[in-house]
């Protein structure tokens, strides 16, 4: 996403901000943040399923990685999800076309974000 006339230093804390506003379950978790690499990384729940009624029913999560870069004039957004889609019982609990279209909610939210972004 191209933002001219911005610093690395600003599109930093745009890019922390819109993290910190949208990690809003508390197992989201900002892991790893650097403004000298201009990176910002955390583990996002994409799906979450708790126990049911059946007895030693799990909790299912499925997390994804969600990395920012950062430079002058640009930022970047990755969506990376982490192990097997979440399965119980032979079913398929949330499939590819969900995590896909998470995954595309979240970057366009990013890139709007970022784009009408407006200091007070």
């Amino acid at each position: 996403i191209e933002r001219s006339g911005k610093s690395k230093s600003e599109l930093y804390g745009m890019s922390n901000e819109w993290m910190v506003k949208t990690f809003i379950d508390a197992r989201n978790v900002i892991q790893f943040s650097n403004l000298e690499t201009g990176t910002i990384s955390g583990k996002y729940l994409m799906f979450y399923s708790p126990p049911n009624s059946l007895p030693n029913s799990p909790e299912i999560n499925f997390y994804s990685i969600i990395t920012i870069y950062v430079k002058d004039n640009n930022v970047q957004i990755s969506v990376d999800p982490q192990g097997n889609l979440p399965r119980y019982l032979g079913m398929e609990m949330y499939t590819m076309e969900q995590m896909k279209k998470e995954a595309e909610d979240l970057i366009a939210s990013y890139e709007d974000y970022m784009k009408t972004y407006k200091k007070f």
